[in-house]
């Protein structure tokens, strides 16, 4: 080493600094190195081609036409009781999500058989 009023102030903190990382890494992280797998988290399981779970599908999966069909008559039904209420209301009081009633809602509007008044979200629907 040199003299230590030849070296430059940075110079001293810098020296400084990495002597206090190498005794930390010579001292103090080498127990927390080993504990550390055991906190590691586990590879992600490959994706099998398994059903989903009961009364859900698969992301991307289609509906059955059935199943559409079933929706767009409770749709009707309910709008025929509950009119003018939101899409967000009607998926509440069906239990349905509105991703899953947009298809149906918009069956019955090609079909004429429900009306509409307002725009995006403040849509309310009316039996024809």
């Amino acid at each position: 080493m040199t003299n230590s009023s030849d070296i430059h102030p940075f110079d001293r903190l810098a020296q400084h600094f990495a002597e206090l990382v190498a005794r930390h890494l010579n001292g103090a992280v080498a127990p927390a190195r080993a504990a550390s797998p055991a906190k590691a988290k586990p590879a992600k399981a490959a994706k099998a081609a398994a059903p989903a779970p009961s009364g859900r599908r698969r992301k991307g999966a289609k509906r059955p036409p059935e199943l559409i069909e079933k929706t767009t008559a409770e749709l009707l039904a309910y709008i025929k009781t509950h009119k003018g209420e939101r899409i967000e209301q009607i998926g509440a009081g069906l239990g349905v999500s509105t991703k899953d009633l947009k298809l149906s809602a918009q069956k019955l509007l090609n079909e004429k058989k429900v009306k509409t008044k307002g725009v995006k979200r403040a849509t309310k629907y009316f039996p024809a």
